[in-house]
This record gives C-alpha cells, sequence and structure tokens, in this order.
C-alpha cells in the first residue's frame, strides 16, 4: 500500500503522527510549574529521539533516578519570618516586610533528614549563621549549600557565594531555632 507513495508523502504522515504525540501545552505547564520536571521531558523526548524507544526510557529512567536522588540529597530549607501580627512563617527570600528578631534565627527544612542528606544538613545549618564580616548575617536558601563532598572546605564556604541572599538585622547570630515541622522522618543518621 505504501510502497506507491513518494518518500515525502511517508515523512509527511510520520510528522503528523508524531506531532500529535507531543503536547506543547504540557510542556509550556511543565516548565512553569516545575523545572526539574520539565528537564526530565525534554531528556526522554531527545533521548527517545535519538537512541531508539528501548534505550530512551532507560537512559529517561536513570535521569529521573538522578534528579530524584540530588532533590532528596538537597531539599528545600528557608530562613523564615513571622508575617506581623499573624503566627504565620514565611521564607525571608521570597516574602517581605517579615519580623526577623535581631541575633535569631529560624530555620526549616521541608523534607526528611536521612543518611543522604546529613551531612548536608549540617553545612546548611552552619551557613545559615555565617556572618559576612560587617556585622550583618546573611539568610542563604538552602538549596545552594554545598555537598558534603565539599567537606574540606572551611564553615565559611559552606554556603555558596551565588546563593539569593537576603539581609537580616545586623549583630551576630546567638540563637538559632531549627523547624523541623516540615520533617517527616529522621532516620538513624539523622
Amino acid at each position: 500500500l505504501f510502497e506507491y507513495l513518494p518518500n515525502a508523502v511517508l515523512a509527511a504522515v510520520i510528522l503528523a503522527a508524531v506531532t500529535s504525540l507531543f503536547e506543547i501545552k504540557a510542556a509550556k505547564h511543565l516548565w512553569a510549574v516545575s523545572k526539574p520536571d520539565f528537564v526530565v521531558m525534554s531528556v526522554t523526548f531527545v533521548a527517545t529521539l535519538v537512541f531508539g524507544i528501548e534505550y530512551g526510557i532507560l537512559i529517561a529512567v536513570a535521569f529521573s533516578l538522578a534528579v530524584f536522588v540530588k532533590q532528596a540529597a538537597h531539599p528545600h530549607a528557608a530562613v523564615v519570618g513571622r508575617i506581623k501580627g499573624t503566627s504565620v512563617w514565611r521564607n525571608v527570600n521570597r516574602y517581605s516586610g517579615l519580623e526577623v528578631t535581631r541575633g535569631l534565627r529560624v530555620w526549616r527544612m521541608d523534607a526528611p533528614l536521612f543518611f543522604g542528606n546529613a551531612h548536608w544538613f549540617v553545612d546548611a545549618v552552619k551557613g545559615v549563621v555565617r556572618d559576612d564580616g560587617d556585622g550583618e548575617a546573611l539568610a542563604a536558601t538552602a538549596d545552594s549549600a554545598t555537598s558534603s563532598t565539599a567537606s574540606e572546605e572551611s564553615d565559611e564556604e559552606s554556603v555558596s557565594a551565588d546563593a539569593p541572599r537576603t539581609r537580616l538585622p545586623g549583630g551576630p547570630v546567638t540563637k538559632l531555632v531549627i523547624d523541623m515541622s516540615g520533617v517527616a522522618s529522621i532516620d538513624a543518621t539523622g
């Protein structure tokens, strides 16, 4: 049946079928909602095109597992401040006008604490109380704390210099409160 059709017509039929498989709207939604999921989808798409379905799926599964392990080893955490007149606490890097007490840091981790992120946890806490030298503490999101592979660096280097930071009231950090409400479980290492 397809034997007498020109190759250009066959290519057009295949392209029409393939374009209906890829949903542009879903890709735009993933980009807006979760960039890591968009990257996983893109890697899956390209790997399937380049290596075929079987190897594409294997590459996609391996890449998805790598993203999952990276997210588990470096979970989201933040220095939080209280919304004035309420008992609600929010990330100081995402909200303005929060109450932050001089010398006090409240830090929240939003993931289970286990052997895979225990060293990261220690490095992130050290980074939260770090002073930038002029008497003003900087709040860095713990997403940017270095991994335990960089443990030979000094404590002052435990949060990367390009981490998003918010200036908090001056003076040395004298008290640290670690909010573990987002931690669902802690293993023996944690």
